[in-house]
C-alpha cells in the first residue's frame, strides 16, 4: 500500500494519525513520513496499518492501472460510525495517467467521491 493510499483511507474512515498510531502500534512519525512519501516502511508495519484501517471500515481495491480505497461508514469524534455500515460509500483512489505524450503512467488522485444513501 502506498503512503498516499494509507492517508486517503485514514482520512475517509475519520482517523487522525494519532488514532492510527494507537490502533496499529506504528509510531506517529513513521505514519506521517510514510504518508508524505519520505520513507518506505517494512512489510510488518504496513500490514499493521492495513489491518487497523480495515478494522475501521476501509477496503482496499486494485486492478490494472489503479489502486484505491472504498469506505463504508465513517467514524464520528466519539468513534461511533456516523453512517451505519452499508448505507453510505465513499471512495478515494489513484488511477494511472499516461499524460499527454503517452509516456510512463503517473499516479494521480481519482476525481471526486461517490456517495449513496442506502438503496
Amino acid at each position: 500500500m502506498p503512503g498516499y493510499l494509507c492517508q486517503a483511507a485514514r482520512l475517509l474512515v475519520g482517523l487522525t494519525q494519532q488514532e492510527l498510531h494507537l490502533l496499529a502500534r506504528v509510531s506517529k512519525k513513521s505514519i506521517n513520513d510514510y504518508e508524505n512519501g519520505f520513507i518506505a516502511i517494512r512489510v510488518a508495519l504496513a500490514e499493521r496499518l492495513v489491518s487497523a484501517l480495515r478494522d475501521a471500515g476501509a477496503r482496499f481495491i486494485a486492478g490494472e492501472g489503479y489502486v484505491g480505497v472504498v469506505v463504508s461508514g465513517r467514524r464520528t469524534e466519539a468513534g461511533v460510525p456516523a453512517v451505519p455500515f452499508g448505507q453510505g460509500v465513499q471512495e478515494a483512489g489513484i488511477v494511472s495517467d499516461p499524460g499527454p505524450s503517452g509516456g510512463s503512467a503517473k499516479p494521480r488522485p481519482a476525481r471526486g467521491r461517490r456517495g449513496s444513501q442506502g438503496d
